[in-house]
């Protein structure tokens, strides 16, 4: 078959996937098709994906971690993972170049895309912009992050309040919070549980499946299939808490449960999709490039907090009254 090469540009940060497999080549552009570039030269992440049974394990390779995921074995800076005897990797972190192999469709696809996430959420911490695991989207020039817990319904949220007009989308899962307390895009696919609940305005939509190691079968649905709105300009920022309820309710808040969910789930990152074994690097160098990136998680979190109108809602399952409540909100 014929190897292809696909180029994706993170905020400058460029990702090169290299693969003869269609199906996962053609989910990865899907996964990650706001960011896709036709060429670029300057590659700082090479990933090769192949259709292979495993083989990639190295004999001098050492023993490090294992877990209900995965077990890893370190080489000096080469690392080689191995995830249920379904998909292995191998990868080089002195050149950041890696290899994901496997026969496994849905094994290959998730820790490909654990892996650029992984590698690429780095990248973008040392730069200056930092993942918080949220909803977030923009009406009549407010910004809203949604600090809801799984469960509450973020990207059901999301999915109703983009049917309606004036609204822009910053983020289903993780935007990005700049050093200076800003906020920027990273938009990329939503998923919904398969056996959840649904929207009816996906009813129509091309979609396509993970079965994944853990929690289950998700579908997936590529932002271009959706034609959503993207980025916009704001004045103001409004942090959201909150749960579902019967009804909507609204109250102002000093900020507690939105402080104690930014540090968990942006400062240590316990939401965020991501691979430990591509994010946490072995040395001395790697452990002050991770100190570095907590001290700037810190300080762009409070800016965040500090600046921010934060509020503790209710969310009905009527959407009509959730997006009444948005409107509101946005007025004050």
């Amino acid at each position: 078959m014929i190897v292809k090469k696909h180029f994706f540009n993170f905020y400058g940060y460029i990702v090169e996937i290299e693969t003869d497999w269609t199906e996962i080549s053609s989910r990865l552009c899907q996964d990650f098709s706001f960011f896709k570039v036709s060429t670029e030269d300057s590659v700082q992440l090479s990933i090769q994906i192949k259709q292979a049974p495993l083989s990639l394990k190295e004999p001098e390779a050492r023993y490090c971690y294992v877990s209900e995921k995965v077990s890893f074995y370190n080489n000096g800076k080469s690392r080689y993972c191995n995830y249920h005897e379904k998909v292995e990797t191998l990868g080089d972190f002195n050149i950041n170049k890696f290899i994901v192999q496997g026969e496994d469709l849905h094994g290959v696809h998730e820790v490909s895309y654990l892996l650029i996430l992984s590698r690429v959420g780095k990248a973008l911490d040392k730069k200056g912009l930092h993942r918080l695991h949220s909803v977030g989207f923009i009406f009549k020039e407010t910004l809203f992050l949604g600090l809801f817990s799984s469960g509450v319904g973020k990207t059901t949220l999301l999915s109703h309040i983009m049917q309606k007009p004036g609204f822009s989308m910053m983020s289903d899962d993780s935007p990005l919070i700049s050093n200076d307390g800003g906020v920027s895009p990273f938009p990329i696919r939503l998923g919904f549980n398969k056996d959840g609940h649904i929207p009816t305005c996906f009813k129509d939509k091309k979609y396509y499946e993970l079965e994944r190691f853990r929690y289950g079968t998700k579908r997936l649905y590529s932002l271009d299939e959706l034609n959503y709105s993207i980025n916009g300009t704001y004045k103001k920022i409004v942090l959201l808490s909150g749960r579902q309820g019967s009804d909507t309710e609204v109250e102002s808040s000093l900020g507690l449960s939105h402080a104690i969910h930014i540090f968990r789930e942006g400062v240590v990152g316990v939401g965020l999709p991501i691979l430990f074994e591509y994010f946490w690097e072995s040395g001395f160098e790697d452990l002050i490039t991770k100190l570095k990136i907590a001290t700037m998680r810190i300080s762009a979190f409070i800016k965040l907090w500090i600046n921010a109108k934060k509020y503790k809602i209710t969310l009905s399952s009527d959407h009509d009254k959730n997006y009444e409540l948005i409107k509101e909100l946005a007025k004050k």
